[in-house]
């Protein structure tokens, strides 16, 4: 009967190791299964922030819904609050302008690109697979001296 009462902080501590993170109680989690539950949820939880917003997602689009989030984005940066959005370079290419994230900025949201560095190694090397320099400078390939601008 002794090793079924230790199974629930067995519990906490796998989760507490796993997590990296100790386990805190009073917390709830709540399952939402598909954008009609995820988006209203998302920026009831945004316009209700006090402190911070943090906001991470692969894929931000300029539409409708889009628009919506930047709206509840720059309310509450004008409400003092610091918001701070993370979105992944390549799951939104061609889906947000750069007027979209242009806004966010001149409105006081740090927006931040993820995968930025993939972006500069894959994207900017010349055709014989040379890294781009460290710094932004207009140079030469130094192995096949092809001329090219490293941006």
């Amino acid at each position: 009967m002794a090793d079924f009462e230790a199974l629930p902080r067995l519990g906490d501590q796998l989760f507490s190791r796993t997590a990296g993170a100790p386990l805190v109680r009073g917390n709830a989690v709540r399952l939402l299964r598909d954008a009609a539950e995820n988006y209203p949820a998302w920026l009831a939880a945004i316009r209700s922030a006090r402190r911070t917003v943090h906001f991470e997602n692969y894929i931000l689009h300029d539409d409708d819904v889009g628009q919506r989030f930047a709206t509840a984005f720059l309310e509450k940066a004008r409400d003092g609050v610091p918001v701070r959005v993370v979105y992944d370079w390549f799951g939104s290419l061609g889906k947000a302008s750069a007027g979209f994230w242009r806004r966010l900025r001149e409105g006081g949201v740090d927006v931040r690109c993820y995968s930025y560095w993939v972006r500069q190694v894959a994207f900017s090397r010349c055709r014989r697979g040379c890294p781009p320099p460290p710094s932004r400078t207009a140079s030469r390939c130094p192995r096949c001296a092809r001329g090219r601008s490293h941006d």
